[in-house]
């Protein structure tokens, strides 16, 4: 008897033991490049590991997160995480599931600063059966990495707010699509004219222009207002974002002329004269085939001169 007892006490910490072990498991672990940076991440089931490490200087950093009540809204436990890469920058994505099919997500946007990542921007989406909610809104101050906590403060309110109503075959209902793009561009140009920076900011991130743009850049009677969207971030600005913008329109169409020089503007803005020559070049050349040589701006000659 006494053996059976050992051994039975034996299993029993054997399967405490492998119980244990895979409590400390991350859940979900992967890693992304961000130009010189890598984002690790482990997820634990209360817990989430963040470490950066900078490939030139042999630094890491890490992050360690012990609770989300900082983001949890009708839950106890996160459903889902990610990491997104960006330009210059990662989004850290926390999804939350409550009442069957409705979801909640918070989207925590960090950009690079010289050999710093800050948090900088912060949405929470919200999408039910019949409806969404996305708000937004600039960070302030900016946190850094080491710093940072899982909160979803919209400080004072959000700049951005867009709600959108599906079909209710019970009840009276709305239906509404991602903004209208004429609309959407009017409200970059307003906020480009009345100098608002922060609202450009957030409306315009690439989370936002891919979430509202993605699906528009190959219709033809979409590329004006594409244009005139990647003209007012260079006017106010944004000039990676407009960038970012533009080169995906001449993916689609090569020989837009005016979006030249838009992306000339835009990488003489970040200092990048080497590729704001390329695309003043080919503006000039489209402008001479089309026997437009006598419109073209004397500010393009003038910055080519110095080519």
């Amino acid at each position: 008897m006494k053996i059976k007892y050992y051994a039975f006490i034996a299993l029993l910490l054997f399967v405490v033991s492998l119980s244990e072990s895979a409590a400390k498991q991350p859940i979900k672990k992967d890693s992304i490049k961000i130009n010189s940076f890598i984002l690790k991440y482990e997820l634990y089931e209360f817990s989430l590991n963040l470490i950066l490490i900078d490939t030139i200087h042999n630094t890491r950093i890490e992050n360690k997160i012990n609770d989300f009540n900082g983001i949890l809204d009708m839950s106890d436990e996160l459903h889902d995480f990610d990491v997104i890469k960006q330009p210059n920058g990662f989004i850290l994505k926390y999804i939350e599931q409550y009442i069957g099919y409705s979801y909640a997500t918070s989207f925590h946007v960090f950009k690079q600063y010289n050999n710093q990542f800050y948090y900088s921007k912060v949405y929470y989406a919200a999408d039910g059966r019949n409806s969404s909610l996305l708000t937004g809104n600039i960070v302030a101050p900016k946190i850094i990495f080491q710093e940072y906590a899982p909160k979803d403060d919209i400080n004072g309110g959000s700049l951005l707010e867009y709600h959108v109503g599906y079909q209710d075959y019970e009840e009276e209902h709305y239906e509404e699509p991602e903004p209208i793009l004429p609309n959407y561009e009017k409200k970059i140009s307003k906020f480009s004219a009345l100098k608002q920076k922060d609202s450009l900011k957030v409306y315009c991130d690439y989370f936002i222009l891919d979430r509202w743009l993605s699906q528009s850049y190959g219709i033809p009677e979409n590329k004006v207002s594409i244009n005139n969207i990647a003209y007012y971030l260079g006017k106010g600005s944004l000039y990676h974002e407009s960038i970012y913008i533009l080169e995906k329109l001449l993916q689609h169409y090569p020989n837009r002329t005016v979006a030249y020089i838009n992306l000339g503007d835009a990488y003489w803005g970040v200092e990048d004269k080497e590729k704001a020559s390329q695309a003043y070049k080919k503006y000039i050349e489209l402008m001479k085939s089309n026997g437009k040589e006598h419109k073209i701006p004397n500010r393009i000659w003038d910055k080519m001169k110095n080519d």
